[in-house]
């Protein structure tokens, strides 16, 4: 614990990503349920996904027709916000749990159809972050 805070050890491989946090950050597409104050051990993400320039405002479109999709048919999904900031769209999710996240959301049909829409037009595969609620904060 000496050296820690002592001695010259680098903590992180790289500079964190920060997002949302110097500037306002207003939802293009949300859903969120009055279960999700009594979800026990929700399923959380936190994801980016890079577009090709020019491509964000038709890859909003897609996650706007996916947010009200899955409003209409995945009760478990229990919040879903869309941010754009540039060329990545941001989303914060929360499931009921990871088996709903893994084996209804993901296999649904408006998740395929995202897929073939908004595919082409992404710069890599994006990144999904899980977290999970431990002692009322997530970690």
């Amino acid at each position: 614990m000496v050296a820690l805070f002592t001695g010259k050890l680098q903590l992180f491989s790289s500079k964190p990503d920060i997002y949302g946090m110097t500037n306002k950050l207003t939802p293009s597409a949300h859903l969120k349920r009055p279960s999700l104050k009594d979800a026990d051990d929700p399923a959380i993400m936190f994801s980016t996904f890079e577009y090709k320039p020019g491509m964000t405002k038709q890859a909003a479109k897609g996650w706007k027709d996916l947010v009200k999709s899955t409003e209409e048919t995945e009760p478990g999904t229990l919040t879903y916000a869309v941010f754009e900031q540039g060329k990545i769209i941001l989303t914060v999710e929360a499931y009921e749990s990871m088996f709903y996240f893994e084996n209804v959301h993901v296999k649904s049909a408006a998740v395929e159809e995202h897929r073939k829409q908004n595919g082409d037009i992404r710069v890599g595969a994006g990144q999904i972050h899980c977290l999970k609620k431990i002692g009322g904060y997530l970690a």
